[in-house]
């Protein structure tokens, strides 16, 4: 879906916004039925997208397994871990000319260092877990980020019922828009007794206490605005991202705002050309996830029949009612003999096979959620290199290296870009030196798991030169190579700190006066042997010599 234009009056837009979230809504119909039933398998508690949830209502009595429950939580702990956790990220210019500069790295480093302390003061890790257990259910979770009240940096995920997405001719995510509900209490504790509603007004200084707690709809609009202002600071109606909060029932704009940069985020997991929404490995298990849960329905009934078989007994062969109970004693008539007694009924079904069976399905889902990638990786963190780990991972897990750099480029990327525009707009940040103004910066990532990706690049470096170094002695093949740039390169691929790295202009002086002293040693070598020769051009000319003959010529 491509972003439409928005009409300039945006105090005038509540009804147009209201009814573009209903066709949205309308548009992911299907989705949200699909949806249904992978979250009710995979995230239970979030099992409300179509059905309207019911607080405290127990788990579905239909879910036998919860393979797939336990497979995401550990997706999303892997995630966690070997993607958002330690010092997952890096800052460097982008004019590579200026990029060594000790200023230039002195700054990126401490920014990083700031940005890694206000993110843990924050909800950070709390937020972004959840944000990654949504992303293994419905493929693109949201997850929101401005300025906090106790910290500096705040962060919200959302449910994916809540909130709507549109692309601009770009393919990328600019417009969002939530769908949610507050109590009268809450409306005015976020926009104040006078900018709300007369219904919402009444509820909240009614007599009832219950009254307070009435809910009301609303829809908070995010996509960006025609026209702005390219200054810095800019008043809230004239900043490049249009925010505005709408009353539902009254149809009108409560509070027309603004902000700087794109707030909320919403990548998507893997993404068909035509889809505005992910896909999420829950979507693609569902099938094995389903056969998990039969397989386990049966199993526990072909258990229950082993244990508490049914009873073969001629139709008047009982004395009285027949019960199952464990010791207890069956009274059969005198008359019946051998197999006419009551005896236990075996079908002869081989539970040891649906054991396997299950024991195989349950194994698939696991390897569908990455679970083995991420237990390999704990494993062999600390006792394997970064190369054997990168060997590994190529092997078996190819199929992530996509979904991980479409969460860096769609999350991560404006997360951590917004988080340093709100840092340096609340004078966190120390001043920008002289060598940056004007310039861009990028991010690089240098988590486990983003610099196992980046040694794959790094093997494929070490086999291409094994092949090279045939033609080494023969040829001038490394002229075509700059191998200053691939040592440095390598170096940060495989996550070294900034300051092991020597500057560029300190190299170079180093190279210059190791160049000098070469050229003085060779110039004193010379020296040396034309003195030596000297004495000896002196002599007298040996008879018979070359020299003789050239003086008798002469």
């Amino acid at each position: 879906m491509v972003a439409q234009a928005v009409p300039v009056k945006e105090q005038d837009t509540a009804e147009y916004h209201i009814r573009r979230v209903n066709k949205m809504k309308a548009d992911r119909g299907t989705l949200e039925s699909h949806l249904q039933e992978v979250s009710e398998r995979v995230l239970p508690r979030k099992g409300y997208i179509t059905l309207i949830r019911t607080k405290g209502v127990k788990r579905d009595p239909t879910i036998y397994d919860t393979t797939a429950e336990t497979a995401n939580q550990n997706m999303a702990s892997g995630l966690f871990g070997h993607l958002f956790s330690g010092r997952w990220f890096g800052l460097k210019a982008r004019n590579k000319d200026i990029n060594d500069t000790e200023a230039v790295q002195n700054w990126f480093m401490e920014v990083t260092r700031i940005l890694l302390e206000e993110m843990a003061v924050s909800n950070f890790n709390l937020e972004i877990y959840e944000f990654l257990l949504d992303l293994g259910w419905c493929g693109t979770p949201c997850i929101d980020v401005n300025p906090g009240t106790d910290t500096l940096l705040n962060f919200e995920t959302y449910h994916f019922s809540e909130y709507f997405i549109a692309e601009n001719n770009k393919g990328k995510v600019d417009t969002n828009y939530r769908r949610f509900k507050y109590t009268a209490r809450q409306a005015v504790q976020e926009w104040g007794i006078d900018n709300v509603s007369e219904d919402i007004k009444k509820a909240y200084g009614s007599e009832k206490p219950e009254d307070r707690d009435k809910e009301f709809w609303f829809i908070h609009a995010i996509f960006p605005r025609e026209e702005y202002s390219t200054s810095y600071p800019a008043l809230k109606s004239r900043q490049p991202i249009a925010s505005l909060w709408i009353d539902i029932k009254n149809k009108s704009v409560i509070k027309v705002d603004g902000i700087y940069e794109m707030s909320k985020f919403t990548p998507r997991w893997v993404k068909t050309s035509n889809d505005l929404y992910g896909r999420s490995q829950g979507m693609a298990m569902l099938p094995d996830i389903k056969s998990a849960n039969h397989a386990r329905k049966e199993l526990k009934m072909g258990l229950s029949l082993s244990i508490n078989p049914r009873i073969l007994s001629p139709d008047d062969g009982i004395v009285g009612t027949l019960k199952g109970n464990p010791g207890t004693v069956l009274y059969y008539r005198k008359t019946l003999q051998g197999t006419d007694k009551p005896k236990a009924f075996h079908t002869g079904a081989r539970i040891d096979w649906a054991q396997e069976g299950l024991k195989e399905t349950r194994m698939i889902i696991k390897q569908g959620f990455f679970n083995d990638l991420f237990a390999m990786l704990t494993e062999l963190t600390g006792q394997k290199t970064a190369f054997e780990i990168a060997e590994r991972i190529e092997e078996k897990h190819s199929l992530i290296i996509a979904p991980i750099g479409r969460l860096q480029s769609e999350l991560a990327n404006g997360m951590i870009r917004r988080c340093i525009n709100i840092l340096g707009r609340a004078g966190r940040l120390p001043p920008v030196p002289q060598e940056l103004a004007g310039q861009q910066y990028e991010i690089e990532y240098i988590s486990k798991l983003a610099l196992a990706l980046k040694i794959i690049e790094v093997r494929a470096l070490g086999q291409g030169l094994a092949v090279i170094d045939t033609f080494r002695e023969t040829t001038d093949i490394m002229d075509n190579y700059d191998t200053d740039e691939i040592g440095r390169g390598v170096a940060q691929r495989l996550g070294w700190p900034v300051e092991w790295l020597r500057d560029i202009d300190k190299r170079d002086e180093m190279r210059q006066a190791r160049a000098e002293d070469r050229a003085a040693e060779q110039a004193a070598e010379l020296a040396a042997g034309a003195a030596d020769a000297v004495p000896k051009l002196q002599k007298e000319t040996e008879s018979g010599s070359p020299l003789e003959a050239m003086a008798g010529a002469a």
